[in-house]
């Protein structure tokens, strides 16, 4: 049976190596490039407390997930995480595995894809290649939950950090940013945040940035971009998530079975998608049914079990 794991306890876990990442990658500009901004040795103690606090919270929501399979019992996202293949437009492919660096030949990365395709889950992977390697501190905001703010001084504050010139503090700190969801903003919003990502890409000097979205008019302002969509898993993807999902096999055997099985070819097709893949597996392990067409099946069961999840 996977083990559910709360948050408190995945942050719990990340707190060493945030501090680690401190004492390596910022403890030592403290005395150096950022002196400037802070008046006395209290500013130091808060800008240790908040930056170890902060990455130790985001390392610990990244390294977690909720799916449909599982309604309000966090998972590690390494005990179900399925590599997710991007293609660019010239038909570059990057597998995002736990070795994967999505920086490698671009700094400026979009991802936009259709829901359900795994955008926000390959983004916490993409966090944690980041940490695991220690290069880098990522940055990782949910840009739903952005406020009508500046956005450098929101990030600032992430480090316990009140300044003036929150750009110019931030372009001293060896950070990766991981903007996702651009298309969960909520409408009276969107346009804010929009101009203040611009702005603050453009006051950046070659910052390395991944923002995620689905496909919208609005990305036309990310035009430095290199965009790239996800790759639709393949059948054998799909199963080795449903069996991810049952790892003794009692639901998971008898679904692939089921599934192989299955007279209606499109509903293989219909296992593409990481979001459908996990309706289907509840489907079954509620009423251990099959499926006969992929759009009835749809429209019963769409709605019922992203219900569950509000």
């Amino acid at each position: 049976m996977l083990e559910t794991i709360t948050l408190d306890s995945a942050v719990k876990l990340s707190t060493p190596l945030a501090k680690k990442l401190f004492n390596a990658k910022l403890k030592p500009i403290i005395t150096d490039k950022i002196s400037e901004y802070f008046k006395s040795k209290a500013d130091n103690k808060t800008f240790e407390k908040e930056s170890v606090k902060y990455i130790a919270r985001v390392s610990g929501l990244c390294s977690t997930m909720n799916t449909i399979a599982f309604p309000n019992t966090p998972k590690k996202l390494e005990d179900l995480y399925i590599p997710l293949k991007i293609i660019g437009e010239n038909d570059n492919e990057i597998v995002i595995n736990n070795q994967a660096d999505i920086f490698k030949s671009n700094n400026k990365v979009l991802v936009n894809d259709t829901a359900g395709m795994g955008k926000s889950t390959l983004s916490k992977r993409v966090f944690l290649n980041i940490i695991e390697k220690e290069e880098y501190i990522p940055v990782f905001i949910e840009l739903r939950q952005l406020a009508r703010k500046p956005l450098a001084r929101q990030i600032t504050s992430k480090f316990g950090v009140d300044t003036k010139n929150p750009i110019n503090f931030l372009k001293e700190l060896p950070l990766v940013y991981l903007f996702d969801g651009l298309d969960e903003v909520d409408v009276e919003n969107k346009d804010y945040i929009i101009k203040e990502i611009r702005k603050f890409i453009d006051d950046l000097v070659e910052p390395k940035i991944l923002i995620t979205s689905r496909l919208e008019s609005y990305l036309s302002e990310f035009y430095d971009f290199t965009r790239f969509t996800i790759n639709p898993l393949k059948v054998k993807e799909a199963f080795s998530l449903i069996s991810k999902y049952d790892p003794k096999g009692d639901v998971s055997k008898k679904l692939i079975s089921g599934i192989n099985r299955s007279r209606d070819r499109g509903l293989k097709d219909f296992l593409s998608t990481p979001l459908y893949v996990s309706l289907l597996f509840c489907a079954y392990r509620h009423k251990t049914v099959i499926p006969q067409k992929k759009h009835l099946f749809i429209l019963k069961y769409t709605k019922h079990f992203l219900n569950r999840m509000i």
